[in-house]
């Protein structure tokens, strides 16, 4: 037999309004801590188009995962840098929040338009100027701050928590699909959070809700078994033209696509999402 024990609404609401002001403390006081931990990830060079001190970010961000109450694996691809998955367990929730993030960076050149060296994660006015703050390591370490919080303040983390955080993603991470072949059957989740956030022009939190997917084609024309003058244009025809034409059969002028069967299994908005974007 099963007894429950009903709590009041009003208490529940009560105490969660407590928690939430013990962990907004915790960070007040902490902040100090994770900016620094910030500017030493900031510091660490991460280009992954130059292959530039991406072993030594990975390493780094192992570390604080680990710091963090993290169990850790560094997966090394064939050819690449390494992705470091975590794992995370809530000892109240049962469900399941998949993170990914990335750890590499862009190029720094030209570096006379810097203000600031690149990688000297300078603070000056309440703002930090290195390559990376936004883009994405400043996402790793907030998050790193806010789970930090809910254990310290907070008792536990309200979810199980597996965080997936690669270096070749500015770069189109070439070599990811070998990480998702090992790990897929550990990626299961109730839901997923992507690699950024930010704030809007009046300092607001943006959440975003979704994103477009990408998809690379390559066309090849070819009306003529070698190179023809355009004197013969007239009976030779152009492949240019060609794909022209086809790449006008894709998209009409409102952006639709065309394709046959291309929206089918594309789930219209609910009534919620449509007021939301509204």
């Amino acid at each position: 037999m099963t007894i429950q024990r009903r709590i009041p609404l009003a208490k529940a609401l009560s105490d969660v309004d407590t928690r939430q002001r013990e962990i907004s403390e915790y960070i007040d006081r902490n902040k100090d801590r994770f900016v620094e931990k910030l500017r030493i990830l900031c510091q660490q060079p991460s280009v992954s188009a130059q292959n530039l001190g991406m072993t030594e970010a990975a390493q780094l961000v192992e570390r604080f995962l680990k710091e963090t109450g993290f169990t850790t694996e560094s997966f090394s691809p064939t050819h690449g840098p390494p992705i470091i998955f975590g794992e995370l367990t809530s000892k109240r929730g049962s469900r399941t929040l998949l993170v990914y993030n990335h750890y590499d960076v862009q190029p720094v050149e030209p570096v006379d338009l810097w203000t600031h060296p690149p990688f000297s994660a300078a603070v000056e006015d309440g703002r930090i100027y290195p390559r990376g703050a936004s883009e994405n390591k400043g996402n790793i370490v907030s998050r790193l701050m806010a789970i930090d919080a809910c254990q310290k303040a907070g008792g536990d983390v309200p979810c199980h928590i597996k965080w997936v955080i690669e270096g070749e993603e500015e770069i189109g991470s070439p070599h990811f699909a070998e990480f998702i072949a090992k790990y897929k059957g550990r990626l299961s989740g109730e839901s997923a959070i992507w690699e950024f956030g930010g704030l809007d022009y009046d300092d607001r939190p943006l959440v975003t809700l979704g994103l477009k997917g990408m998809l690379y084609v390559e066309f090849k024309v070819q009306t003529a078994l070698k190179d023809s003058h355009s004197a013969r244009a007239a009976v030779v025809e152009n492949p240019a033209w060609r794909l022209v034409r086809m790449l006008d059969t894709i998209q009409d002028e409102d952006g639709r696509i065309l394709i046959e069967g291309w929206y089918d299994d594309v789930k219209p908005f609910t009534p919620e999402e449509l007021e939301v974007i509204r």
